[in-house]
């Protein structure tokens, strides 16, 4: 009979902690009506959105740095005729890509607001043209439509390149742009969302080879860059 008492004394004790812990354990957010905790509160969700936005600062600039870091080192690859490091390289950046895109705005990426709009012309018949003087910060929306052709007609192409004819890690006859006389050439094609990195003037031009007969070059890309910057 003890054994039986201490059983049904055992139950009654665990489901009193249930009950209390289930009375504790509440989704239902208290109100708060104290001037002193309300500005508590105000100040902790502040704190919080603060240290949320420097998350997301910090990531996307890490973000940046290691795609800057892939670029350099798949061109290294290129010039060393390593086609299965420029593929993995490529790779690696195309998923670095896909994460900067995961940050939407509800995720604490600030909003942006337009500073200008610039369209023009970019023809295969020089290396680089350059658009316009951008700076750090600043966010590039560049769209560009249109067809154009190198020295070899299998080189017609729109924006996006030639499928098929890989060279310096993308489609031969690409729109790529750059940020500065040294910058590090980034693929454009038919669009794309381009964080400057530091300030300079952005210039576009075809993906080919340095001894095209440029004179015989044909066509022309219509281009339009969007210059955005975070809202403050």
């Amino acid at each position: 009979m003890s054994f039986v008492k201490f059983g049904f004394r055992g139950m009654a004790l665990l489901l009193l902690a249930f009950v209390v812990c289930a009375q504790s354990d509440t989704t239902t957010q208290p109100t708060i009506k104290t001037p002193a905790a309300i500005a508590a509160k105000a100040k902790y969700d502040k704190s919080v959105k603060d240290a949320q936005d420097a998350y997301i600062k910090a990531l996307q600039a890490a973000q940046a740095e290691y795609i800057t870091a892939l670029d350099k080192a798949r061109m290294d690859a290129y010039k060393a005729d390593n086609v299965a490091e420029v593929e993995a390289l490529s790779k690696e950046k195309y998923r670095i890509q896909e994460e900067q895109k995961s940050l939407s705005p509800e995720d604490g990426k600030p909003a942006l607001v337009q500073l200008k709009s610039v369209t023009g012309t970019v023809t295969p018949k020089q290396r680089w043209t350059k658009v316009l003087d951008v700076k750090e910060g600043q966010v590039l929306e560049i769209t560009a439509t249109g067809t154009w052709r190198g020295h070899d007609s299998k080189d017609v192409s729109d924006p996006d390149g030639t499928k098929g004819r890989v060279l310096y890690g993308n489609n031969s006859g690409a729109l790529m742009g750059k940020v500065g006389e040294n910058g590090v050439a980034f693929l454009v094609g038919k669009s794309v969302t381009y964080t400057v990195k530091s300030d300079g003037s952005l210039f576009l031009g075809p993906n080919s080879h340095f001894n095209w007969s440029r004179d015989n070059n044909t066509g022309e890309l219509k281009v339009t860059v969007n210059v955005k910057a975070p809202k403050r």
